[in-house]
C-alpha cells in the first residue's frame, strides 16, 4: 500500500507553489484527488444541472482549499475558466439568436453538448492523474505555474 503519510514531512511548502500562495499545512493525497474528483464531476454536473452552472463547483473548491494545494487550485481554476467561459458563450449565444428569431429553442442543447463532449474526456484525464488545462478558456483566474529554476 505504500508508505504512511507523514504530516510533518508534507508541512514544507514545495516548488510549485507561488510565494503568495504558500499552504499553512499540505493536504493528505487522497483529499486532494478527492477535491480534484469533486471538481471535474461537480462541473459536469452542474453543467448538466442547467446550462450555466458549471462553473459554481469548482469555484467553491478553489475558493475552499485552493489555497491549501497548488494542483487543487491548478484544476480547479481551469474547470472554473472554461465553464465560466461555456456559461458566458450560453448566455450571448441565446441572446442573440432570441433577437434573431433563429431556432432559439435549439441553444440550451448546442450549449450543453459541446461542453459535454470538451469536459468528459478531462474528466478521464484526471482520473489518471494527468496534467490537462481545458481548451479555449478565457483566464478569469489564473493557475500558477511551476517555478523554474
Amino acid at each position: 500500500m505504500g508508505q504512511p503519510w507523514d504530516p510533518s514531512v508534507a508541512a514544507v511548502p514545495d516548488d510549485t507553489v507561488p510565494d503568495d500562495i504558500v499552504p499553512v499545512r499540505r493536504m493528505h493525497p487522497r483529499v486532494e484527488r478527492a477535491l480534484v474528483q469533486l471538481v471535474h464531476w461537480g462541473g459536469v454536473l452542474g453543467l448538466l444541472a442547467g446550462a450555466l452552472f458549471g462553473w459554481v463547483v469548482p469555484l467553491i473548491v478553489l475558493v475552499a482549499a485552493g489555497r491549501r494545494s497548488a494542483v487543487v487550485r491548478a484544476h480547479a481554476a481551469s474547470a472554473f475558466n472554461f465553464f465560466l467561459t461555456w456559461a458566458l458563450v450560453t448566455v450571448l449565444v441565446g441572446v442573440v439568436s432570441f433577437y434573431t428569431n433563429k431556432e432559439p429553442e435549439l441553444v440550451p442543447y448546442i450549449m450543453v453538448w459541446i461542453p459535454l463532449l470538451i469536459a468528459i474526456p478531462h474528466l478521464i484525464l484526471s482520473l489518471r492523474d494527468d496534467e490537462h488545462r481545458y481548451p479555449g478558456a478565457i483566464p478569469f483566474v489564473g493557475w500558477p505555474a511551476a517555478r523554474r529554476p
